[in-house]
């Protein structure tokens, strides 16, 4: 481009996107993520429905016999759960569409700006009611094969000595690996959920280092008439008006020029006199005199800019704390000299100030990232108007923004007034909205496995009755009953904890997509979740146990 467009021989940078994804943005690694969660829930769901229905057929065995008996073929003992299965499928699916078109009006409304490309415009039309029926009723269909497979198990079978008693095995090893499952998904999602939240609250609490209250943020930028030729003198003479003219105005304590909050470029540079050393990148805003003042972000060292760092002056720097540490080995920072390359060229500055780390390039990085501040009035760049003001001098952003305007005249725009604490809590929006989404759904697949732990231990009391009352009137304690009941959610809810924790661990990078490049924390978090698993496993347990400890043996015995 440059070869054919000698124009343009200062083009700085260059990117190409597709028209692909300038459509639908982020949408991809938005949307797949939260299908996976879908497929998630409903595998879980169709696990719990097998498990009560396998309850269901245990309590139904004895009709089943009677049936059998009176020559009801297997294909036929089979159909009925079946069949009962695809009614549940049915009525959820219209169930679903229901409650589909009313939290999708939920999630339009909640969604942060800019997650979904054209989300406003997405609704539930029959191909949508279409695929949830077909998911339904196919994912109901297929929960219900299990109990029929499982039928042999559970069926009754005449007990040596006495051809009048029966015998029922428990739900068998295929019974409890679907449990397993439920636990293990179920132990995935609120562990990744609990990390999310960890990650989100701790980053809602950490130090900014700087302080963003009744700091008033604008988006400035020179007007260039059609035709005219802007040179870097001549914006800088533009910045420097208007923010001599805004710092005059009543009400306003100070104004400083920067970078947008999160938008810092990344730049290459090198410490002058390291020879060999391949250039390092980092942060770089460009900012006017009193933007360390305005923003109050200590200086560790040295000074800010001022007034003579134009360009008339030799070219200075104020360098971050972690560059400092990473790149000076120990000695002063202030007083040496750096080069930076801007628009291809290198150009060597001289560092007069060591600033403390802040948060101003960007809020989702887990540590400082070395950061380069260079004097906006010897390296224009396009840029924010930060102004704060006294308490309750405005009654809001929008007149001040009339003030901003009428005195910088009509060379420059003035838009998008906000206060910077709101620009930091819409910076949230998206890691909350998706911690909360996740949360929702991790409660949720956490009461389905509880469900079909909760079917486990139900079959296990019903089909051992006969086996507790013995035990029971040969002296068994109720200590002994209470292990022989917990023994298998406590086993399933362990086992399921255990590959849910790891499976987390594996998917843990996965969570980047919606943390925004904020690191998750951690290993602990996933612990705490597998052992709260374990616990729910347990407590959910408590009503078959109290069924066996309530037993009579007597009563038992005679029924059997």
């Amino acid at each position: 481009m440059v070869a054919e467009h000698p124009e343009d021989s200062n083009l700085r940078e260059l990117r190409l996107y597709t028209l692909q994804a300038m459509a639908v943005g982020p949408a991809g690694t938005t949307l797949w993520p939260l299908f996976g969660l879908s497929l998630a829930f409903l595998a879980i769901a169709c696990m719990n429905l097998a498990g009560l229905a396998l309850v269901r057929r245990v309590s139904m065995l004895p009709e089943m016999g009677v049936r059998g008996a009176l020559g009801a073929s297997p294909a036929d003992l089979m159909l009925l759960p079946l069949v009962e299965s695809i009614w549940v499928g049915l009525i959820g699916g219209a169930l679903g569409s229901v409650i589909c078109f009313w939290t999708l009006r939920a999630f339009r409304s909640g969604a942060p700006a800019g997650i979904v490309p054209r989300l406003a415009g997405v609704g539930v039309d029959w191909r949508v009611a279409a695929f949830l029926f077909a998911a339904s009723i196919l994912g109901a269909a297929a929960a219900g094969l299990a109990p029929a497979l499982l039928c042999r198990r559970l069926a009754l079978a005449p007990s040596p000595g006495n051809p009048h008693t029966s015998r029922l095995s428990g739900p068998g090893p295929s019974g409890r690996a679907l449990v397993l499952a439920q636990c293990a998904i179920a132990t995935l999602l609120v562990a990744m959920s609990g990390v999310m939240l960890r990650s989100v609250w701790r980053l809602s609490r950490t130090a900014l280092g700087f302080d963003p209250a009744n700091v008033v943020k604008f988006e400035v930028g020179p007007i260039v008439p059609s035709g005219t030729s802007w040179t870097d003198r001549k914006i800088i003479a533009a910045y420097e008006h208007v923010w001599a003219t805004v710092g005059a105005i009543p009400g306003i304590q100070a104004v400083a020029l920067g970078n947008p909050y999160g938008e810092a470029a990344r730049i290459r540079f090198r410490v002058a006199g390291a020879q060999g050393s391949p250039p390092a990148t980092a942060d770089w805003l460009s900012v006017s005199p009193n933007y360390f003042g305005t923003l109050r972000i200590p200086l560790a060292t040295g000074r800010e800019f001022s007034v003579r760092d134009d360009l008339g002056a030799p070219a200075v720097a104020v360098v971050n704390r972690a560059l400092d540490q990473d790149y000076f080995e120990g000695r002063p920072a202030v007083g040496q000299s750096i080069e930076v390359s801007f628009a291809g060229q290198w150009h060597r500055v001289q560092v007069v100030g060591v600033a403390e780390n802040n948060k101003m390039a960007g809020a989702w990085r887990s540590g400082a990232a070395p950061t380069i501040y260079t004097s906006l009035f010897q390296f224009a760049s396009s840029g924010a108007l930060f102004a704060r003001v006294d308490p309750g001098a405005f009654p809001g952003p929008a007149p001040l923004r009339r003030s901003v305007a009428r005195a910088v005249g009509g060379g420059f725009s003035v838009a998008a007034p906000a206060y910077l604490s709101m620009a930091l809590s819409r910076a949230l929006e998206r890691p909350r909205f998706f911690s909360s989404f996740l949360t929702g759904v991790g409660v949720a697949a956490l009461f389905l496995a509880l469900a079909g732990v909760y079917s486990v231990a139900a079959i296990e009391a019903r089909v051992r009755r006969r086996e507790m009352a013995i035990r029971q009137a040969l002296g068994a304690s109720y200590c002994h009953l209470t292990a022989r009941v917990l023994r298998h959610p406590l086993l399933l809810g362990a086992g399921g904890a255990v590959c849910g924790v790891i499976a987390a661990e594996l998917l843990m990078d996965t969570l980047r997509v919606w943390l925004f490049g904020l690191r998750p924390a951690g290993a602990a978090t996933c612990a705490w979740a597998g052992i709260g698993i374990v616990l729910a496993c347990l407590l959910s347990a408590l009503g078959p146990l109290i069924q066996v400890l309530r037993l009579q043996p007597a009563v038992v015995l005679r029924h059997e």
